[in-house]
């Protein structure tokens, strides 16, 4: 028999000229999944995350593999627009930041958490 555990959505409006959108989601969960708006191209999405309730924020990267001792970093190429992308636990502060801002428009971005 399986559980059912609790899925909570969080939603943030990145302004027109800005560059980032920073959540707390209350807590830490299991998984994470980042629901990336239309965009213009040209704009990659990275995360960043905090280790002192959201007051800095350092790039996300990945782990090295075997065969690189160089971690990778975390980018959603500009070509992925408007879809729903799994990412690794964030913890309860982190940011979604864009290379390029939006002009005339803003972005909306929301993270579906399960625990």
């Amino acid at each position: 028999m399986s559980t059912i555990g609790p899925v909570k959505v969080f939603t943030k409006t990145m302004a027109s000229g800005a560059t980032t959108a920073s959540f707390s989601v209350g807590g830490g969960y299991k998984t994470y999944q980042l629901a990336i708006p239309s965009m213009a191209s040209g704009g990659d999405v990275r995360l960043g995350v905090s280790v002192d309730e959201g007051a800095t924020y350092k790039t996300l990267y990945h782990a090295p593999i075997v065969s690189s001792t160089t971690p990778v970093l975390f980018n959603i190429a500009s070509s992925v627009s408007n879809m729903i992308v799994g990412v690794p636990p964030l913890g309860q502060h982190f940011q979604v930041s864009v290379t390029t801002a939006a002009t005339a428009t803003a972005y909306q971005f929301s993270v579906i958490c399960t625990a």
